[in-house]
């Protein structure tokens, strides 16, 4: 006990002393004690860890899509759909990435979270190089090679490309009919 200043305590044991000294918590007290708050710091911790990573308060209810100009958005919407459901932590770029990973004309994608229950897919796609008149719209030659057809002639910069009078290269193998 500390003494306060101009009024010193009586000692200890003395005869007309009121003061009583406690004996203080055992060694074997503070080591439960330590094993206590420990307990309850790592229930907390998963408790935590099980509601962000596999409970349904924060599963993804929204997927929006931005970027897409000749790829088909619809499409790009269909393939997210197992997004739906996941929790949020657990949706990353390389799991957006896999889901879109055959689609041509994509050149990149990421995922941006909006939360508590949204994730914004960001395509960027392809540089287009050429079109093609087509029956059913235009064929587009892409960067990377592969031809994205019936695309319509409105799409946006789609009108300004150089026109090809000849077939596009890459036969029905690389066509994606939309």
């Amino acid at each position: 006990m500390s003494e306060r200043p101009g009024r010193p305590l009586p000692p200890v044991g003395d005869a007309g002393s009121t003061v009583v000294r406690f004996p203080g918590r055992s060694a074997r007290q503070r080591r439960a004690a330590r094993w206590a708050i420990g307990a309850g710091v790592a229930a907390l911790l998963a408790l935590v860890a099980w509601i962000l990573f596999f409970s349904p308060v924060l599963a993804v209810d929204r997927v929006s899509v931005t970027g897409t100009r000749l790829v088909d958005r619809a499409d790009v919407e269909r393939r997210l759909e197992p997004l739906r459901g996941e929790p949020l932590p657990r949706i990353g770029t390389g799991r957006v990435e896999g889901l879109l990973a055959d689609v041509p004309g994509i050149a990149e994608v990421r995922s941006v979270a909006q939360p508590p229950t949204g994730v914004e897919v960001v395509v960027r796609e392809e540089t287009p190089v050429a079109r093609k008149e087509a029956g059913d719209g235009v064929d587009v030659l892409l960067a990377d090679g592969s031809v994205l057809s019936g695309i319509a002639d409105e799409a946006p910069g789609v009108g300004a490309l150089p026109s090809m009078a000849d077939p596009l290269p890459g036969g029905d193998l690389a066509l994606i009919h939309i």
